[in-house]
């Protein structure tokens, strides 16, 4: 067995407290305020995470640089229903039965505290803006303000390249900033800092929903990736090559998971690439997203930075779940896959959390209710499934003994600890991938003997919801 397969079992077999630490605790301020940044789509092309050597975010960068990465970081699920519902109730998908976009979440938000419901419930001045719920929903007994703007975001008027795609448009637009979903959120948040009132600590949660598709972002965003500089993902020749048929389904046929004939002459892969050669002009538009959602999240920090309550608020920054460009032959989020479900995540405290910190250490979204509930003293709620990550926060030495669970759909489910990824599909197939020498997970290395031991460790935290 490798140093690394030992280490793990060890954690599993030990039932280990969720960290250790040895090093003086920092110091809570007696009330933060909280910025609750939350982006849509958004995969590791962030300049500070290492996604694509070409991304340009140096708003991100410098949140990171004032905070805590968690580079092991996963969403509970891979879509955005399920994903919000999941993390703004600290429950698990399959705690509270939404798999899909299509399952409503209205009972769900009516009954259950929300985050934002608990801060409210707590004496916070809560505003929301953008896409916090699935479709842009807001509860008003939720929130003291809320803003729903545009959906999309896009102008009336853009130029874009569809291919005949029903999700998957992109392309530069000519119409000024102001005409954008994205802007005007931030524009409501920034504004909303003159409102606060007197004595009250507050809690400010922005949606951004670029990169969602469709890929429409102003065209200097675009110029900032000429067309022919922009470099391609590095793919695997062959990925799926004796994969189950449940998988190849993700890859291909997006929500159509139960399909037990999935073709790939009908994925968007075949016709981005293939049919219409246009792999290049999609990478270029995600990344000119990436670089939109960064000045977004510029203005954020700026407006708080000239505010008086710098120096006492925390930055939470993530996105619901990732996106593939191409890996695995797939232009969508909904796989159980590193790039669906590896997820930007910073935390900044200030005078708590060591600036420029970060952590390997599988971290998961279900954990930030507990977390902001920890850190900002409220009362706790007994029955959320997640952690406070407080003490990876006082000291990114620290272990975590438990992976991240991210479900796709009933009976579908991947393990993530902080060195290897374990997939389980309906009909019981299986796929294990080393991360130590295989972070792309090319090879599936469920039936090496090698790993039978650290396979079953992993298999013992698949959810039984069959």
């Amino acid at each position: 067995m490798t140093a690394n397969k030992h280490h793990f079992v060890c954690i599993i077999a030990a039932a280990l407290a969720v960290v250790s630490s040895a090093r003086a605790t920092p110091q809570l301020e007696a009330k933060y305020n909280v910025l609750m940044i939350v982006v849509d789509d958004l995969n590791d092309w962030v300049a500070t995470h290492g996604g694509h050597a070409q991304s340009l975010t140096p708003n991100l960068d410098r949140l990171a640089r004032r905070g805590m990465k968690f580079m092991n970081a996963h969403c509970t699920a891979p879509i955005c229903n399920p994903s919000r519902s999941s993390f703004n109730t600290g429950k698990y998908p399959f705690n509270i039965g939404i798999y899909d976009n299509e399952i409503k979440d209205k009972k769900l938000f009516s009954e259950r505290p929300s985050i934002s419901r608990h801060f409210l419930n707590n004496n916070y001045y809560t505003v929301g803006s953008g896409k916090i719920r699935h479709v842009f929903a807001f509860t008003q007994e939720n929130w003291d303000v809320n803003y729903k703007s545009k959906i999309s975001g896009a102008p009336s008027a853009k130029e874009d390249i569809a291919l005949g795609l029903k999700r998957f448009k992109w392309g530069p637009c000519d119409q000024p900033d102001e005409e954008f979903g994205d802007h005007l959120n931030v524009d409501f948040i920034n504004s909303q800092y003159a409102n606060i009132p007197e004595g009250k600590p507050f809690f400010f949660a922005c949606g951004i929903y670029r990169p969602h598709t469709p890929l429409y972002v102003p065209r200097r965003f675009f110029d900032q990736y000429p067309l022919e500089d922009v470099q391609l993902p590095v793919v695997e020749p062959h990925p799926m090559d004796g994969l189950s048929i449940p998988a190849k389904a993700f890859a291909w046929n997006f929500y159509d998971w139960l399909d037990p004939t999935p073709t790939y002459e009908r994925s968007d892969f075949n016709i981005i690439v293939d049919k219409h050669q246009q792999w290049d002009t999609v990478t270029q538009a995600y990344l000119a997203c990436v670089a939109w959602t960064d000045y977004q999240v510029g203005r954020l920090l700026d407006q708080l930075d000239a505010s008086p309550y710098t120096d006492n608020t925390i930055i939470v920054l993530f996105s619901d779940h990732g996106w593939h460009l191409g890996e695995k032959q797939s232009f969508r989020k909904a796989t159980l896959w590193e790039e669906s479900t590896r997820v930007p995540f910073i935390v900044s405290v200030p005078g708590f959390v060591t600036a420029g910190a970060e952590t390997k250490e599988p971290a998961s979204l279900i954990d930030l209710f507990p977390t902001l509930i920890d850190l900002c003293g409220l009362p706790s709620i007994d029955d959320l499934d997640g952690t406070s990550m407080r003490p990876v926060l006082e000291n990114p030495l620290s272990t975590v003994d438990r992976p991240a669970i991210t479900t796709m759909g009933r009976g579908n489910h991947a393990v993530r600890s902080r060195d290897y990824r374990y997939i389980q599909y309906y009909e019981g197939s299986e796929e294990f991938y080393d991360h130590t020498q295989d972070p792309k997970e090319w090879t599936n290395l469920i039936n090496n003997p090698e790993y039978s031991e650290i396979i079953a460790q992993h298999r013992k935290f698949v959810p039984a919801d069959k």
